[in-house]
């Protein structure tokens, strides 16, 4: 079952009817991305690269803020796929940063028609997609204590889904944790709310948890004024249905050797760039991308590529200053780290996820018959399938096969003795498929045969036997007198013989019965 690329969207949806919606499908992933107010700081079939980013109010305002040509760079540069941006703050600055897109690579960028603001009226959460790998499917406002997270499902566009066996889809939640310490129980709660939204999804979805959790640090950071106990809402949650991996494990944000870990601040205090923001350099984590368990061990086809979670720009050399700061970024080109210290204060975060798509229409000819050898006077051999389908069956050998085209049975009573090769060939939009099988008819069994003559002198030439159909078996007689008979051949020896009258039997044996 799969869906057309034509986009609809429904608004008022509840949980039960979002769950109804796919009860049928086979393989889901879900991408939960939560955003936070921040003004302080196997051989796969598709690969898609799934980015979470805030953009800093964007736009700040509707003439003045000129960013989206810096956007557009950066996301090309990470060969964006899935884009969850935070702090949007204009519906058509959204509009401005598609089209940059659009204008600058060869592939096809969308955005989502509803744009859904935080109850201020601004900072609210967008979705940008490649629109040649993914389709919309419909947005869903969800419910929280704190703030409403929009839900945004997409399916993944399959070159040969008639080749595959269901569509992959991703359900994508875009949500704003609040910013700021002394705001850890805000956080906790949303973690919270966003987690009981997810278990209420079935227990084969692939879910991604991302954004930026405002989170200075883990919830056993040895600093009580860092310990963020929502981290552990969502990483130690074992008991739920889906429980999260931090792939890239704790950090200590006053340790410098976790800065490839940090997400902000590109700015520093001599270099704070525009539209505002957090300045002070390199040394917070707010941005995250989590996993669960199901991408982690590649339950359903959906997996993490290891190694590719990456905070774009950030080359571990920019600990408490500005990207554009210090030794020459090795990350990404210089035009690239000037991108992003223009367009946010946050380091965008990236991850890539392999989609292996299931082949189960390929075209398989496999087939067997339940034996090898077959009587002539036994029952038709039907094929059997552990995986394959019938195609067109053929033989070659040289007598005659008599087999039914479309199923495979032989006809054994319309067919000769031999040794015969069956092939079944099955061809599909999927490509073709070729198997063979070897099969033996053996004759039924056939005593017959004849002397020249019925009556001999002793002193005659020795008669022997002739045969029309028959083959030769084990020969006997009986009668009175003594007949040198060779058992073998029938050849009777006469000088050895006495006369009488003899009845000569020929007995026949095989695997297919016996004939006297």
């Amino acid at each position: 079952m799969f869906f057309s690329s034509k986009l609809f969207s429904v608004g008022s949806l509840t949980k039960m009817e979002i769950n109804n919606i796919y009860m049928c499908k086979k393989i889901l992933i879900t991408l939960v991305f939560l955003f936070s107010l921040s003004f302080l700081s196997t051989a796969q079939d598709e690969v898609l690269t799934v980015v979470s980013y805030n953009l800093l109010n964007y736009q700040s305002s509707s003439t003045g803020d000129n960013r989206a040509t810096e956007f557009a760079n950066i996301m090309i540069h990470a060969n964006a796929d899935v884009m969850l941006l935070q702090e949007v703050t204009r519906d058509n600055g959204i509009t401005e940063l598609v089209n940059a897109l659009n204008a600058a690579s060869t592939a096809n960028y969308a955005r989502v028609s509803n744009f859904y603001p935080d109850a201020g009226g601004d900072l609210g959460e967008m979705l940008i997609y490649n629109a040649d790998k993914l389709g919309f499917l419909y947005d869903f406002e969800v419910s929280s204590a704190v703030r409403d997270p929009s839900h945004y499902a997409l399916f993944v566009k399959e070159p040969d889904l008639a080749c595959h066996e269901d569509t992959i889809y991703l359900d994508v939640f875009s949500a704003h944790f609040k910013a700021s310490q002394g705001s850890e129980s805000t956080r906790v709660t949303q973690a919270t709310d966003m987690l009981n939204y997810a278990n209420t999804l079935p227990g084969n979805r692939n879910i991604v948890f991302g954004g930026d959790f405002n989170f200075y640090g883990p919830d056993t950071d040895p600093d009580p004024n860092n310990a963020e106990p929502a981290y552990g809402v969502l990483i130690d949650s074992g008991a739920s249905p889906h429980n999260f991996t931090d792939v890239i494990g704790s950090w200590d944000k006053a340790n410098s050797v976790d800065v490839l870990k940090f997400t902000q601040s590109t700015r520093s205090f001599s270099n704070s760039g525009g539209n505002g923001g957090a300045t002070g350099g390199l040394d917070d984590r707010f941005d995250f991308l989590l996993f669960n368990q199901n991408i982690m061990n590649n339950t359903y086809r959906v997996s993490y590529a290891g190694g590719s979670y990456e905070v774009l720009g950030n080359d571990g050399q920019h600990f408490d200053i500005a990207i554009i700061e210090g030794p020459a970024n090795s990350a990404v080109p210089a035009s690239i780290a000037t991108d992003i210290f223009n367009m946010s204060d946050h380091y965008p975060v990236i991850a890539q996820l392999n989609i292996d798509f299931l082949d189960a229409s390929t075209a398989d000819a496999e087939f067997t018959y339940p034996n090898n050898t077959y009587c002539l006077n036994g029952s038709n051999p039907i094929v059997n399938h552990v995986t394959g389908v019938d195609g067109t069956y053929t033989y070659t050998g040289s007598g005659t096969l008599t087999i039914n085209a479309t199923t495979g049975e032989i006809d054994l009573l319309n067919s000769t003795a031999g040794t015969y090769t069956v092939t079944n060939t099955v061809s599909t939009s999927c490509g073709s498929d070729v198997q063979t099988f070897m099969v033996t008819l053996t004759d039924l069994p056939d005593a017959e045969f004849t002397y020249p003559n019925a009556t001999y002198c002793l002193n005659a030439t020795n008669p022997t036997v002739n045969h029309n159909t028959g083959i030769d078996g084990t020969y006997t007689y009986t009668g009175a007198g003594t007949l040198t008979l060779d058992a073998v051949t029938g050849s009777i020896d006469l000088a050895s013989s006495t006369a009488g009258t003899y009845t000569v039997t020929n007995t026949v044996s095989s695997t297919c019965g016996n004939d006297v």
